[in-house]
């Protein structure tokens, strides 16, 4: 971004003081492998997870009890299948609407905490407290229609750009908020050759979205877009005055088929149709969008820092309250996701491939008394691999790999009430025909009964393909 740009008004430009190197593209908007840590995999996305546990005071490198709503829910009309099937017992909502949906799939609790967006607005005055003043405000910030994770979405970004270039002196200097997708696809070049500075809030997995959204809205007057998506909400919450500048003729792309149209049909819509209606340009009483905002957003459902300490504590009961004997075998059924978050892992993905440090945790002891672990390891390498186990952070077995499955009894103290048990491996290898990096896997989990089950030597180890002792010996 040139000076020049930067300068072209008289007054200071609202990029100058930027908290989260919006301007840095290149860093922001890198590519990032999808390598999920929570359990709810769109918890994470803008960062919706991290900013509740840092608002709320949560432990950071724990996944979630719970689902958030990770969007705006514009004229929902059925409940994201994801959602309903993560395995997971509880689902934060936005609004009561979207709660009375979720509720009607069969949810066990559904409360209503308002758009995560309200919670990060409180992060970022406790993290800034000198920046949380209200400034001068100048200009318009602009968030294109975007492509998403799964679709490719194009309009003509020129002509867009030279309808932005020139706009009434009020609503300079214009500045183009560039999604992360359509930065890696070139889209913000258009952009640029109009002489418009482009700015981004990352990556759709990174934690400090959010906050880099506001720390930009806060400082601009005016907030525009040409299709209704969550910036119609967020920036208004922001404090901007949003306006619509609709335009013609949209493609989208996903799963190998194109749609060509005149425009995002989901803008006909009553939600998104009231937004636009509320929203011309040039832009005129702000109330009606402001009251469509927190509406939309859920404002008035916005728990306390103690409330959502509150509801992640039940949420959390409920998860691993509910843990019984029984076998988990990791081939992606919803049934038995559902029973691997009641173990509240860590480091463990579905399919059962776990990093170099994973852990789990047993609520009822006193019922489970023994874990069958079935570890599969990738073909033996000249270095040796070691897995160490440990129960309440006493070492309780180390394994030296010479086979690709083995098996492994491990035994719960009686009297604690819970215990957790930590695994870790003194390597990683990047998965055949994936990204990931993972360092083992565990293909099948069993639970014995504390009552059924003793095991005479409960620290041997006995590989896969030899003759076991039975769990009953």
């Amino acid at each position: 971004m040139s000076a020049a740009s930067i300068n072209s008004v008289d007054h200071a430009h609202p990029l100058d003081g930027l908290l989260y190197d919006q301007t840095n593209l290149e860093a922001l908007c890198a590519e990032r492998p999808l390598d999920w840590e929570e359990y709810a995999h769109m918890n994470e996305f803008h960062g919706n997870a991290s900013v509740l546990k840092r608002h709320a005071g949560l432990p950071q490198d724990e996944p979630l009890p719970f689902a958030v709503e990770h969007a705006i829910p514009y004229d929902l009309d059925e409940a994201y299948e994801y959602d309903v099937n993560c395995g997971l017992p509880a689902f934060l909502a936005v609004h009561e609407k979207s709660a009375r949906l979720y509720q009607s799939r069969g949810l066990d609790w559904v409360p209503v905490t308002g758009f995560t967006y309200h919670y990060a607005i409180d992060l970022f005055e406790q993290l800034h407290p000198g920046e949380a003043a209200p400034r001068p405000r100048c200009g318009t910030i602009v968030f294109p229609d975007k492509s998403t994770l799964l679709m490719e979405t194009d309009f003509d970004r020129a002509a867009f750009a030279s309808r932005l270039s020139a706009l009434p002196r009020e609503y300079q200097p214009v500045v183009v908020c560039i999604y992360w997708r359509d930065f890696l696809r070139g889209q913000h070049e258009p952009f640029l050759s109009a002489g418009l500075p482009v700015v981004s809030c990352g990556h759709l997995r990174d934690p400090d979205f959010m906050l880099r959204l506001h720390d930009l809205c806060r400082r601009f007057r005016y907030s525009c877009a040409n299709d209704l998506a969550g910036s119609f909400a967020l920036s208004i919450l922001s404090g901007c005055h949003f306006f619509h500048l609709r335009t013609q003729g949209l493609v989208q792309r996903k799963g190998g088929v194109t749609m060509e149209m005149d425009h995002d049909l989901t803008m006909d819509k009553p939600d998104k149709s009231a937004c636009i209606l509320a929203s011309p340009f040039p832009p005129k009483d702000r109330e009606e969008q402001r009251r469509l905002a927190c509406e939309l957003s859920g404002s008035a459902f916005k728990r306390s820092r103690e409330e959502l300490r509150q509801i992640h504590g039940k949420a959390r009961e409920m998860l691993s309250g509910s843990i019984a004997a029984g076998q988990i075998v990791f081939d992606g059924s919803i049934e038995d996701r559902a029973n691997l978050h009641r173990l509240l892992p860590k480091g463990v993905d579905f399919d059962g491939w776990a990093r170099s440090f994973c852990k789990l945790h047993i609520a009822n002891t006193r019922e489970i008394g023994t874990i069958l672990l079935r570890f599969e390891f990738m073909p033996a390498s000249e270095d040796c691999q070691v897995l160490t186990i440990r129960v309440d952070q006493e070492e309780y077995l180390e394994i030296s790999v010479s086979r690709s499955l083995h098996d492994a009894f491990v035994m719960i103290p009686e009297g604690s009430g819970a215990c957790q048990i930590d695994i870790t491996s003194n390597r990683e290898h990047t998965l055949p025909g994936e990204k990931r990096t993972r360092a083992f896997r565990i293909s099948c989990l069993e639970l014995l009964e504390r009552e059924t089950c003793t095991i005479a030597e409960p620290r041997t180890m006995w590989p896969a393909n030899e003759k076991q002792p039975s769990p009953g010996v």
